[in-house]
């Protein structure tokens, strides 16, 4: 006799954390989620404090900026996990972006 798991919607298990960085600079966002079955993610972005948009093709659980501006600094990002029962959304991290010089990350 086979036992299947429980459908289970997903759960947030490792929020994304806010970052700082110089401009120019890579920075990466990572979330994880668990459910059954597995979720997809797909991270989102708020731009200047408006609504979250879709971020195109950033659907594994790291989202990467190559190489970040200050124009982005305050910018909020998220990752949203679905599967058939449902989804759950991670806490918002914002980024911060300063120039080179400036107290900043790495």
């Amino acid at each position: 006799m086979t036992v299947n798991a429980a459908l289970v919607k997903p759960a947030v298990t490792k929020q994304p954390g806010a970052k700082t960085v110089n401009a120019t600079k890579r920075r990466a966002f990572t979330a994880e989620a668990s459910g059954n079955p597995s979720p997809t993610v797909q991270w989102e972005v708020s731009e200047s404090g408006g609504p979250f948009e879709v971020v195109v093709g950033a659907t594994s659980d790291t989202y990467t900026i190559s190489s970040t501006s200050t124009a982005e600094s305050g910018n909020r990002y998220e990752a949203v996990f679905t599967n058939s029962q449902g989804k759950a959304t991670s806490n918002p991290a914002t980024l911060t972006a300063t120039r080179a010089g400036e107290t900043g990350g790495d």
